[in-house]
């Protein structure tokens, strides 16, 4: 039976520890870090994931979670500027986002524009049940401001 690894220390762990934000972190064994919580907590981990961290949202959450909601990160990544110039959107590439144009979310993954107004922008994701939730919405611009959605 091999022996369980030491538990790696890295920076993601250092600013959820700051953010007083609970894990269970199973990246040493070949597991993944989980953050259990719904969707509540995207805006408190939008910090993390500037820097960085790819993490994924799961409603049914994993055996270190017990099932519960949870955001999940496979790794250990590199940290980067908390404000790199691929996050930037400037102001001429809102003013030409049109409806039918293609939008990234870290957690929802591709999307179209399927409406947009001067407050919000609702987006329907490829991986969303459609009849369920059609689309969902966002701030706008806050959304693109915040890295929460990219213009493809």
């Amino acid at each position: 039976m091999a022996a369980a690894q030491a538990p790696r220390r890295d920076w993601v762990l250092d600013v959820l520890d700051d953010e007083g934000i609970d894990y269970v972190d199973r990246r040493a064994d070949g597991g993944c870090l989980w953050v259990p919580g719904g969707s509540n907590l995207e805006r408190r981990l939008c910090t993390v994931m500037k820097r960085g961290a790819g993490f994924r949202y799961s409603k049914m959450g994993g055996r270190a979670t017990h099932g519960r909601p949870a955001w999940w990160l496979k790794g250990y990544p590199e940290e980067r500027d908390a404000k790199p110039e691929s996050l930037l959107v400037s102001k001429a590439e809102l003013d030409a986002l049109d409806v039918g144009d293609a939008v990234f979310h870290k957690a929802f993954g591709y999307g179209e524009v399927v409406d947009l107004s001067d407050k919000y922008v609702m987006v329907s994701f490829e991986n969303d049940n459609h009849k369920k939730r059609p689309f969902r919405q966002f701030g706008f611009p806050g959304a693109f401001y915040q890295g929460l959605l990219r213009i493809v």
